[in-house]
């Protein structure tokens, strides 16, 4: 599998959340891109279409909102303001879902509730 450079800033800057999370924020494909961008000082370039296949990839859930009575499709997430140590390695199981394994420092991990797919 290859990775992006979106893959890997979202593994290491972005946590799945929902609405009733209130430490989540709701943004856009373009608020993500420009919130990485900011995080790299502009020294990678990133691409908004990548970051859209890249939350796919990871079953980031995409919802929809109101802001300032205009639909606007985005994630709830939550924003690292440091970079995880956490590694995600996407695998398909027999069911042909996604699912999340997680090493921390070569350690098997436990893990969390909002990896697991559906």
């Amino acid at each position: 599998m290859v990775t992006t450079p979106e893959m890997e800033l979202i593994m290491q800057y972005l946590v799945k959340s929902n609405e009733y999370d209130t430490e989540a924020d709701f943004l856009t494909a373009t608020d993500i891109l420009d919130k990485l961008s900011n995080k790299v000082k502009g020294t990678i370039k990133l691409n908004t279409n990548n970051i859209g296949k890249a939350l796919a990839f990871f079953n980031f859930e995409r919802t929809q909102k109101r802001v300032n009575n205009i639909p606007m499709k985005g994630y709830y997430v939550k924003v690292n303001e440091t970079p995880s140590n956490l590694e995600l390695t996407p695998t398909k199981n027999t069911n042909e879902n996604l699912q999340l394994e997680a090493a921390f420092d070569g350690y098997e991990i436990e893990k969390p509730a909002h990896w697991e797919i559906d």
